[in-house]
């Protein structure tokens, strides 16, 4: 899929309906702490994105029959995954920062953003956070 750089009210209104405004920095410590209780440490770029993205349900723009609504944070319902083998083949920390049922979404310690789902083998989405949420929303 390629990401194009649009919508940018769309993706903007969606954000701000999770509490998002362009001059407002998240407040981390709480979602660092149960992240922590399960045993995984934010990196600097986990820590940015969270400050910027809010935790939640997010609603796709386009639903289709049977889809999962993708979630950012740490949802009651799924586990975190530990990507051991992705942090394998690319050499760099990483960490589970959201997903659907049959996916799950990370960030690495540079930045980039990586997908896996339960039908293909891990990729790189964008180093670009709203890219990435507009990625995801997309779906």
């Amino acid at each position: 899929m390629k990401i194009k750089k649009d919508d940018s009210f769309r993706k903007l209104s969606i954000f701000e309906r999770h509490g998002w405004t362009p001059d407002k920095k998240l407040d981390t410590a709480e979602l660092e702490a149960e992240y922590s209780k399960r045993g995984f440490s934010f990196n600097p770029s986990a820590k940015r994105f969270f400050e910027t993205i809010p935790c939640g349900t997010y609603k796709p723009w386009k639903e289709s029959a049977g889809s999962d609504p993708p979630y950012i944070g740490i949802h009651e319902h799924f586990r975190i995954k530990d990507p051991y083998e992705l942090r394998n083949k690319i050499g760099e920390d990483l960490l589970n920062i959201g997903g659907t049922r049959n996916s799950f979404f990370y960030i690495s310690e540079s930045g980039m953003f990586y997908a896996e789902t339960d039908v293909c083998e891990p990729f790189a989405v964008t180093d670009d956070i709203y890219l990435f949420m507009q990625w995801v929303l997309s779906r």
